[in-house]
């Protein structure tokens, strides 16, 4: 399955903190197939990490994480990427430990 190959492809990049490699990668998955959330889950980790990496940019790239999180919740409610982004958006990013707690227990 080529939108799989893409989210591994994605993955190995994220791994090397080549995000911009790995957001085209994780992006051309979406396209394919915009409902796979493993892809989403890509998208939202590579924006938080890009956030950590550069806390100037926060005021965009948390956005744009916390959507690709709740798109991946929304289309997967048993995938565990889109609940870990989201914890750590509500935990570094919103302060709101209980909120955080809970996505990251899920």
């Amino acid at each position: 399955m080529k939108v799989h190959e893409l989210v591994l492809q994605g993955n190995h990049y994220f791994d090397r903190f080549k995000l911009d490699q790995s957001l085209r990668h994780y992006q051309q998955a979406i396209d394919l197939d915009s409902e796979f959330a493993p892809a989403h889950a890509g998208v939202a980790a590579s924006y938080l990490l890009m956030a950590f990496v550069d806390l100037n940019a926060n005021s965009e790239l948390i956005p744009m994480a916390r959507e690709a999180a709740l798109k991946t919740i929304s289309l997967d409610r048993n995938f565990a990427g889109g609940y870990s982004a989201l914890g750590f958006i509500q935990l570094y990013f919103d302060w709101d430990w209980d909120a955080a707690k809970a996505s990251l227990s899920r």
